[in-house]
């Protein structure tokens, strides 16, 4: 378990600290809980644009346990539309339920990409303040290693987030590009929404490969 702490728990610019070292910073937690939703909220938009439903809909494939949640009727006709559709093209990409979930991704991607920029930002300043007050006896070895390894893993955990964002931004684009070689039309701009997803992703991560300490 974490602990949590203001963003500016030391007086910057004098020579004592105000509280104890804490672990994790605010803004630390803060990142790292939006850029999991991140990668979540992309998960949902792969979802809805197959016209997934909700854990006990009767959704995904048969070895899936949720088909455990199926009435013999639901059962039926899915076999049935699926014998129906058998020597025809996917279905289209549901895109009123895309729209929706794409804008969520877009909120949340701009949210993480600012807070990486703002913790960085914070941390610079922190471990500069960090070191004087280390080589002034002011704070002890163990306080010091302990949060500026809680930097670099707040750093990696964000990062691996941004790269199965990344990921989820790439599939989602191939998606968009099979239902365009489909016959569909109209997915210019979700394309162009992938790409920028995919790239404001990778490099939000790339900023975070600088090491602290």
């Amino acid at each position: 378990m974490t602990t949590s702490r203001n963003d500016t728990s030391f007086m910057l610019g004098t020579s004592f600290l105000i509280e104890p070292v804490a672990q994790t910073s605010a803004q630390e937690v803060l990142l790292t809980e939006e850029a999991i939703a991140l990668e979540d909220s992309l998960r949902a938009l792969m979802r809805s644009a197959k016209g997934g439903t909700a854990r006990g809909e009767c959704s995904a494939v048969l070895s899936d346990p949720t088909m455990a949640d199926c009435s013999e009727t639901q059962l039926l006709g899915r076999t049935i539309g699926g014998l129906r559709g058998l020597g025809k093209g996917a279905d289209p990409i549901d895109l009123e339920r895309v729209t929706a979930s794409l804008a969520q991704s877009h909120e949340k991607l701009e949210r993480v990409d600012q807070g990486v920029t703002l913790m960085l930002k914070q941390q610079s300043a922190e471990l500069l303040h960090l070191q004087k007050e280390h080589a002034a006896g002011l704070v002890s070895d163990q306080e010091y290693n302990t949060r500026v390894t809680a930097m670099q893993q707040t750093r990696a955990a964000v990062a691996e987030a941004l790269t199965l964002s990344a990921a989820q931004a790439a599939k989602a684009r191939k998606m968009f590009e099979q239902a365009q070689d489909n016959g569909q039309t109209g997915l210019s701009w979700y394309l162009a929404s992938m790409t920028r997803i995919q790239s404001v992703a990778e490099s939000a991560k790339a900023r975070l490969n600088v090491t602290a300490g």
